[in-house]
């Protein structure tokens, strides 16, 4: 398995003299998004294939995103259907890679299709990271195909990241480049809470540091308190670090959330930025932030 490094230097070397291919395997409430708002940057120069179990379903819900696109006039780019792809088995997930050979592959797909694990958590106990185990299944599978078929795509994994990533790191496995999960949702809510205490009207410049556990950036967002457990959190605008009343702040991270597949508009939307970035290398532009 090649550095990101290394696979960010093949994509630079032809990011600009073909199309750019990503693959979305599952096409549940976060590959929906995530579809949608790459569908919504009218970008030409990338092709995408969505892969998953259920061919009619897919089919139905690209045409839906694919029309709604044209209405808004951000129809422009090409979209592929591999359907009736078994994510339990390693050798339908390679022959799906060998035949779209993708330079970016996100995992979005679910053991249980439909259900997000933390509903179904006991209310009196605590279960934070529990499902990592569920979570872990498929992209395990589709790291096995990965190195099967000698991909150098880019992956991201969507779902328990901070766990799965590291098991598959220590067991030897081959393992994504990027992941995306709660913690990518509670960088927003910090820096709309430092905003109102610093009275900055650009939020969107105000720089966090952040490195926590899946349990506590979970306990922040849903109970807005960290039980008393100093987090490692550096937070700075115009290059000044600013001393923020972080109980405040993390007490203010507690937001009224759906808790259907609305949420996952948010795991889509860091996939999304991570995607951006990764093109914005491959088209060799220096700004790139991922």
């Amino acid at each position: 398995m090649k550095t990101l490094e290394q696979k960010l230097n093949l994509l630079r070397k032809e990011g600009d003299s073909r199309k750019i291919k990503i693959m979305i395997m599952g096409l549940g409430s976060v590959g929906m998004y995530l579809l949608d708002y790459l569908m919504s940057s009218g970008d030409p120069d990338i092709e995408i294939c969505v892969a998953g179990r259920n061919e009619e379903k897919m089919r139905s819900d690209v045409n839906i995103i694919r029309v709604a696109s044209l209405i808004r006039r951000q129809n422009r780019t090409e979209i592929k259907v591999a359907g009736n792809v078994d994510f339990d088995q390693v050798s339908s997930i390679a022959d799906c890679l060998r035949e779209f050979q993708p330079d970016i592959l996100v995992n979005s797909s679910r053991v249980y299709s439909g259900l997000k694990y933390g509903s179904i958590s006991w209310n009196n106990i605590r279960a934070y990271g529990i499902w990592a185990p569920l979570a872990i299944k498929y992209i395990k599978n589709m790291m096995e195909a990965y190195e099967d078929v000698g991909s150098d795509a880019v992956v991201i994994n969507t779902s328990y990241s901070d766990a799965v990533i590291p098991w598959l790191k220590s067991a030897g496995k081959a393992y994504p480049d990027f992941g995306s999960g709660n913690i990518n949702h509670l960088i927003p809510r910090i820096r709309f809470s430092v905003a109102r205490q610093f009275d900055i009207e650009d939020y969107w410049n105000i720089d966090i540091t952040f490195a926590t556990s899946h349990f506590h950036d979970v306990v922040i967002s849903k109970e807005g308190q960290t039980e008393g457990v100093e987090q490692l959190i550096s937070i700075s605008y115009q290059g000044k670090k600013l001393e923020a009343d972080m109980e405040k702040v993390f007490s203010e991270c507690k937001i009224p959330m759906p808790v259907d597949g609305k949420r996952n508009m948010m795991n889509a939307s860091s996939n999304f930025e991570i995607i951006q970035g990764i093109l914005s290398v491959a088209r060799g532009r220096e700004t790139a932030n991922i």
